[in-house]
């Protein structure tokens, strides 16, 4: 235990960059990031216990150390958040578990380090530092955090190693972290201009749209579609659509069940509620095969019958560097399936990792001076409960995507 309790020593500035308002900055470029530095007694502390830490693109491992690049920050008032891209890999053997959607939570006097482990949050480390919150001056400071892995991370990753004994949760040493960026500039204009207004469907299923599968390699630069039309309608995105539109009496007085496309997401096929096209604001390529790209606009869910209210928007695609796996996180709001009539109230969620990506076989098609990547397979991640009412495993079938670009 004594050796194990220098696992990670390192010291920690952290200088973000927000936006004058105070609320919002997306600091994604490549100086924004966080650095977990293991001293040498962290090194043997991890050998000692045949444990190793490694990163997960777009996170990356060097010489100075594990690097997190930044992917937003949030300063409401007297505490802020840090998203981070990437995960957090740690290995036993031959039996591994990552570490996801990382997030720094700084306050007055303490902060602390969460991701996901498996399908639920858990605070990764906690960390005491005093930390300056500067809206005025869009900045957050803290230096010198000292860390400790919490007793509920130490459990999980005690489960999920199969170790003989929890790692300490004794004070591991001083979390490093150093994020340093200009005010970002402003996003382009969207390639796909938004509809003039929501286009809402309450009306009876609609059937498959003609052709879908001509539909995968047109989608138009700038853009990037996500399909259903072609699923088998069983525990999919198909049937899930298929179920929101049946025709059950409006109730509660919010009407019938409907398909919305809002925010700069509209349909295909107008006609149709299993296809969308959402536009690219931004696309990052990074040199070691790792991308991001974030799109514009939503889809909302909802059957007052049935107690249904679920959006999904502001996609952010993420690939990794082996050019196989990829990840889509999103905003929105949900509320708990309870087969009650009327629904109760919808929560807000944001930077949720909801499906998960199979590139395997994709190569990327250019044509015409477009950039495709057809026909994407998008299945529900295991961690979420966000897509389909909770209702459907991870794994569900939820689509496909086409994205497009200009020429690369």
């Amino acid at each position: 235990m004594t050796k194990y309790r220098h696992l990670i020593v390192a010291t920690a500035v952290l200088a973000v960059a927000l936006p004058v308002s105070g609320a919002h900055a997306d600091p994604a470029r490549s100086g924004d990031a966080a650095v977990l530095s293991l001293s040498a007694a962290g090194k043997r502390g991890l050998k000692a216990r045949g444990l190793a830490v490694t990163t997960v693109a777009p996170a990356s491992s060097g010489a100075a150390g594990l690097r997190l690049p930044a992917r937003t920050v949030t300063v409401p008032g007297a505490t802020a958040a840090v998203e981070l891209r990437g995960a957090l890999r740690f290995r036993a053997g031959r039996r591994s578990v990552s570490a996801t959607a990382l997030r720094l939570s700084v306050g007055a006097s303490s902060s602390s380090l969460s991701a996901k482990l498996g399908r639920s949050r858990v605070t990764l480390l906690s960390a005491r530092a005093p930390a300056t919150l500067d809206t005025a001056a869009r900045s957050v400071t803290f230096t010198g955090a000292r860390a400790a892995l919490t007793r509920a991370a130490a459990a999980r990753l005690k489960s999920a190693l199969r170790l003989r004994r929890a790692p300490s949760a004794a004070t591991l040493g001083r979390l490093a972290l150093r994020v340093a960026s200009a005010t970002p500039p402003a996003r382009p204009a969207p390639p796909v201009p938004p509809p003039a207004k929501p286009i809402v469907t309450a009306t009876p299923t609609p059937g498959p749209p003609p052709a879908c599968a001509q539909r995968f390699a047109n989608t138009p630069a700038g853009s990037a579609d996500w399909f259903g039309c072609d699923l088998p309608g069983n525990g999919d995105l198909m049937s899930w659509t298929d179920y929101i539109l049946r025709p059950f009496p409006p109730a509660c007085g919010l009407g019938s069940g409907s398909v919305t496309a809002s925010g700069g997401a509209q349909r295909i096929d107008p006609d149709a509620a299993y296809d969308h096209r959402f536009g690219v604001l931004e696309a990052d390529f990074r040199p070691d095969g790792s991308a991001t790209i974030n799109l514009q606009g939503s889809v909302t869910y909802t059957m007052p019958a049935h107690g249904i209210d679920e959006t999904i928007g502001a996609l952010r695609l993420e690939f990794d560097a082996d050019g196989i796996h990829g990840q889509v996180y999103a905003d929105g709001r949900s509320n708990p399936r309870t087969g009650t009539v009327c629904p109760g109230p919808a929560g807000p969620y944001g930077s949720e990792h909801v499906l998960d990506l199979d590139l395997t076989g994709i190569t990327p098609q250019t044509s015409g001076g477009v950039t495709r990547w057809v026909h994407v397979p998008a299945t529900i991640a295991p961690d979420t409960t966000l897509v389909g009412g909770g209702q459907y495993p991870a794994g569900s079938r939820w689509g496909s995507f086409t994205i497009a670009l200009s020429a690369l």
